[in-house]
């Protein structure tokens, strides 16, 4: 939690004392508070204190009238987990949101804070990069480290939590960090089929712009809103914000003026790859795509590491501690890692066969695993409601000829994760706890990953925590399927 100490004056009333409120960082399913604690004069009139996130208020009394003219403490606690959890609309592509929250009293603001909410929830004992209530003291490395399994055959995104501008690097197999490997796709915000272009200034854009692609003449601009009148600029530098906008460099190649045609940009989820010969953007994957530099974060390995076989490396650097004779490229062989570094590794598997499962796991993250396949069940259950059918044969009619009227179908299925490490297996088991799980049944004509919801069936599971390497069996079912209704 975070303190406020307040000194204000509300209709000519002198208000003194501390608001507690939300850290920097807070998961929404946690119990979230805003907590004050006022000296009001006792003589003075009715105070409320009021909490606006965006367009929902929740106000809390804090003091009625009195007779004394002594100072007395008043409290209030409002409850605002519900109304941080309600700022979420689509939770497969945004579980974490900037959020600014408004304390006033009547109708005076007070103060105002800022807090970067995560759509899950953090138990006592985990460890969320560097937040959270965990056993530091047992923890044998300062970094927060995490082990994957990349299914190559398959979709993936690997999940990770940026708070600030933290550097970031990649590696593979076994060769060292490479600045040259690219971790973002350069984002477009617009894409215009104007026939014309806008009177635009040959020099660089100096801050709060967006790129717009010009379709019709193979142009990026950099686009400047202020007062309703856009600037245009063919110029412009790395910006840090919501998107990742790297400089002009990364859109266009210096030397001839044009598109780049080696690289992938991302415009409203969708990816594009500039075509030379058909001179356009072409769309190579429509599903939507987390492009956000801060926040949760969703990364495509084989986005960055086109040429990985067996392992590859994303990290978020913090700030190092201890002393190393050697560059931070040779990870932590020779050099101490912050506890705000952040570290996952990836295995990388070419099975094919088995059923692939995303889910979101409690801190947000989107998880994948391909589970072997195991036993098919399908039960149905009868209409009690008989409908009798007419039926005539060789000029007789014969009776008891009866059809049910519909048939509910449940289709269940048997899969397992089988010789799971200690570090795999934790990942994995969240599955269970998960209320958003999604099997992949592949991609259309055009490129659109098919995923459909699917329900973890209920039961005890057992961990076995000797075991070197375990199994971790599931059963889920499809979602029913309507047939025919007589």
């Amino acid at each position: 939690m975070r303190t406020s100490v307040i000194n204000t004056s509300v209709s000519s009333t002198t208000i003194t004392g501390t608001i507690h409120y939300p850290d920097e960082v807070c998961f929404a399913f946690n119990p979230l508070f805003i907590d004050a604690i006022l000296q009001i004069p006792t003589s003075s009139k009715e105070f409320t204190l009021k909490i606006a996130v965006e367009d929902i208020n929740i106000e809390a009394v804090l003091y009625q009238d009195g007779t004394s003219t002594d100072y007395k403490k008043k409290t209030a606690k409002i409850y605002i987990s519900r109304i941080l959890q309600l700022m979420f609309n689509d939770y497969q592509s945004e579980r974490s949101k900037s959020i600014e929250i408004k304390v006033s009293i009547n109708t005076v603001e007070i103060f105002s804070f800022t807090t970067t909410c995560i759509w899950g929830n953090l138990a006592l004992g985990d460890r969320f990069n560097s937040f959270g209530a965990f056993a530091y003291d047992i923890n044998e490395k300062l970094h927060f480290e995490r082990n994957l399994i990349w299914f190559k055959n398959f979709p993936f995104r690997v999940s990770m939590y940026r708070h600030a501008n933290e550097e970031m690097l990649a590696k593979y197999d076994r060769n060292v960090y490479d600045t040259n490997l690219r971790i973002f796709r350069p984002c477009i915000n617009v894409i215009s089929d104007a026939d014309a272009l806008p009177t635009y200034n040959d020099i660089s854009a100096s801050s709060d712009f967006v790129i717009v692609y010009f379709s019709k003449h193979q142009k990026f601009l950099a686009r400047v809103s202020s007062s309703n009148t856009n600037f245009y600029y063919t110029k412009w530098n790395e910006a840090e914000g919501k998107e990742y906008i790297p400089a002009r460099s990364a859109y266009i190649n210096e030397t001839t003026g044009e598109v780049r045609n080696d690289v992938e940009f991302v415009c409203d989820g969708i990816i594009y790859k500039y075509d030379t010969a058909l001179a356009t953007l072409v769309a190579i994957d429509s599903n939507k795509h987390c492009s956000n530099q801060k926040g949760i974060i969703e990364l495509d390995p084989e986005y960055t590491f086109p040429e990985a076989t067996n392992k590859a490396t994303y990290k978020i650097k913090g700030d190092g501690k201890g002393f190393s004779l050697f560059d931070s490229t040779f990870d932590y062989t020779f050099f101490s890692s912050g506890e705000s570094s952040v570290i996952v590794n990836l295995r990388i598997n070419n099975e094919k066969d088995g059923y692939y499962i995303r889910w979101i796991d409690r801190f947000g993250f989107l998880q994948y695993y391909l589970f072997a396949k195991g036993k098919t069940t399908i039960k149905t259950k009868s209409s009690d409601i008989q409908l009798p059918v007419e039926k005539l044969s060789n000029g007789i009619y014969f009776a008891n000829c009866n059809r049910t009227s519909s048939i509910e179908t449940t289709k269940t299925v048997k899969c397992c994760a089988v010789n799971l490490p200690t570090s795999i297996a934790e990942y994995v088991e969240s599955i269970v706890s998960s209320p958003v799980t999604d099997l992949y049944l592949g991609k259309t004509k055009e490129g659109q990953e098919l995923w459909v919801p699917i329900q973890i069936v209920d039961g005890s599971y057992n961990i076995e925590p000797n075991k070197v390497l375990r199994d971790f069996e599931i059963s889920f079912t499809y979602p029913d399927v309507n047939t025919q209704m007589l």
